[in-house]
């Protein structure tokens, strides 16, 4: 049930649209049509209350393949061709076969996003004859650089800046002596818990 109104029962266009694919019989691209939906309302045994969208019943017509132009014959109806979602598969497709793709996760560049970092790949790094998104490079590099961590420093590899970073400095308690492990962003506390506390 659609809720733009509010948390409550919607009927407006925007909720009544929907889409779905009709493959084109000549080059099999899927091209994505909207159509807005019938609607009444239902009450269930309990009273409550919403709208139920149904596709119109209207005869289906032919269109044009928005990629090849070609004539696709059809039975279902729908309002236009969802034009915006079609150009960006196109586009996808075309990054795809100019191989701007990552090698290990198959990330497409300029379409999908990169794993671990939830950002948009707009670059390929080239390893050897791989071509990386930048959270595989990342792994790729967290494999083959050395850890600079000791036994006092602690650093965690940073997918988005792509190098080692302090995370951890062990330190002494001022008062007790006592070793402990602290974020980076905690060096300032010279005390351990038990100390502070005690204070």
């Amino acid at each position: 049930m659609a809720n733009h109104d509010f948390g409550g029962a919607c009927n407006c266009q925007e909720c009544r649209t929907t889409s779905f694919v009709i493959p084109c019989p000549h080059c099999a691209f899927e091209n994505s049509v909207l159509v807005v939906q019938d609607s009444h309302w239902e009450t269930d045994r309990k009273g409550s209350g919403g709208y139920s969208f149904t596709l119109p019943n209207k005869p289906g017509h032919d269109f044009e393949c928005f990629k090849c132009g070609n004539r696709v014959p059809n039975t279902l109806y729908f309002d236009e061709i969802d034009a915006e979602w079609c150009k960006t598969k196109l586009e996808r497709q075309d990054a795809i076969e100019r191989g701007q793709v990552c090698a290990r996760c198959g990330a497409v560049k300029g379409h999908d996003y990169a794993k671990g970092i939830i950002e948009k790949v707009e670059q390929l790094y080239t390893v050897g004859e791989e071509n990386l998104c930048k959270s595989c490079y990342g792994d790729y590099l967290a494999e083959t650089l050395p850890d600079p961590s000791d036994a006092d420093n602690r650093y965690a590899f940073n997918r988005r800046t792509l190098k080692w970073e302090l995370a951890r400095v062990k330190r002494a308690c001022s008062v007790c002596g006592k070793m402990r492990w602290l974020n980076v962003e905690n060096q300032w506390k010279t005390k351990c818990s038990k100390c502070y506390k005690g204070t």
